[in-house]
C-alpha cells in the first residue's frame, strides 16, 4: 500500500512539472506619474454609447488609474416620496469637489448611465463594459481600473 501511495505522489508531481510552462510569475503593470493618453480635445468625453449617456474627466497628468463609476439602481418611473423626475445623468452621485480632488491626484474618471432604468442589471454591466472599451480604444490603456 505504501508503494502504491508513493507511486501516485511521484506520478502526480511528474505530471504537474510537465504541465508547468514557466516558473516566472507575471508582474502587474505599475502606475506611473505620466501615462500617455488622448485628451478631451481629441476624444468625445461626453456622449452616448448604445443608449447609455457617459462622461469622462481627465487630469492634466494621468497616473494610469481609471476610476469607473456605475450609479446602481434608479427608479424606472418617478416614485415616492417626492416623485422627482428619473435621472439619466451618468455621474449624478458625484460632486465637483471630490472629482477635482481625484483629478488633481492624477486619476481619470469615467461614468455611465444605463440604457434603461429600473431593475437594469444587464444594462448596467453592458454600460460599464462599453465605457471601459471606449476608454481603452480612444483615451488610453489604464494600468489599473477601479
Amino acid at each position: 500500500m505504501a508503494r502504491r501511495i508513493a507511486a501516485l505522489v511521484g506520478a502526480s508531481a511528474l505530471l504537474l512539472s510537465a504541465c508547468a510552462t514557466s516558473t516566472e510569475v507575471p508582474r502587474a503593470r505599475q502606475a506611473s506619474d505620466d501615462v500617455p493618453f488622448n485628451g478631451c480635445d481629441t476624444v468625445a468625453c461626453t456622449g452616448t454609447i448604445d443608449g447609455a449617456a457617459y462622461e469622462i474627466k481627465l487630469p492634466d497628468t494621468w497616473n494610469g488609474t481609471l476610476l469607473l463609476y456605475s450609479h446602481g439602481y434608479r427608479y424606472a418611473q418617478p416614485a415616492p416620496p417626492n416623485f422627482d423626475p428619473v435621472s439619466t445623468d451618468p455621474t449624478s452621485a458625484s460632486d465637483e469637489e471630490t472629482a477635482s480632488a481625484l483629478l488633481a491626484q492624477g486619476y481619470a474618471l469615467a461614468g455611465s448611465a444605463y440604457s434603461a432604468n429600473g431593475w437594469a442589471v444587464q444594462e448596467g454591466v453592458a454600460a460599464g463594459e462599453d465605457l471601459y472599451r471606449f476608454f481603452t480604444d480612444n483615451v488610453g490603456e489604464p494600468y489599473r481600473t477601479i
